[in-house]
C-alpha cells in the first residue's frame, strides 16, 4: 500500500498515526476497539495496521507511483479543484496504473471529466469507477 500527498505535514501525522477521537467519530466503534490504541486522549493505530504501508510525499500534479494498482483512492483534491484539464490528464494517468477491472474512489461529490475514458461509473453514489478490461 502506499500513500501520497504534497503536504510534508501530512505525511508527518500520517507516520505517528495518532488521532483525536473526533477524527474517528465516522469509524464503527468495533473497528477503533480492534484498530487502535488508546494513549493520552488519542488513539494510535496499532502496529499491525501499519505494516506494508509506504508513506511518500508527492504532488500528484508532477507525479505519482508506478503500478500497477488494484484500487486507487483519490478523495477530495484533483477532482474538486483542479482546472479540467489538468483532471483528464491526471485521470489518464491513474487509468494507466490501474489494472484492468481496478477501481478508482473518488470522494462522492466528485466525477472524471466527462470525456475521460476508460471507465464505467459502478456507484454513481460513492463516486467509485472501475477501469475497463
Amino acid at each position: 500500500m502506499i500513500a501520497t500527498d504534497a503536504d510534508e505535514t501530512m505525511i508527518e501525522r500520517a507516520k505517528v498515526a495518532c488521532y483525536g477521537r473526533s477524527s474517528l467519530k465516522d469509524l464503527p466503534q468495533g473497528w477503533v476497539e480492534r484498530a487502535f490504541i488508546h494513549c493520552d486522549m488519542r488513539f494510535c493505530l496499532a502496529p499491525e495496521f501499519r505494516r506494508g504501508v509506504e508513506l511518500a510525499l508527492q504532488d500528484i500534479r508532477h507525479s505519482m507511483p508506478d503500478g500497477p494498482f488494484d484500487l486507487i483512492l483519490c478523495r477530495n483534491l484533483v477532482f474538486t479543484y483542479f482546472d479540467e484539464a489538468l483532471q483528464r490528464r491526471i485521470s489518464d494517468q491513474l487509468r494507466e496504473r490501474l489494472r484492468p477491472g481496478g477501481f478508482l474512489v473518488l470522494g462522492s461529490h466528485e466525477a472524471l471529466p466527462a470525456d475521460a475514458g476508460g471507465f464505467v461509473l459502478t456507484a454513481p453514489k460513492l463516486g467509485i469507477y472501475q477501469r475497463e478490461a
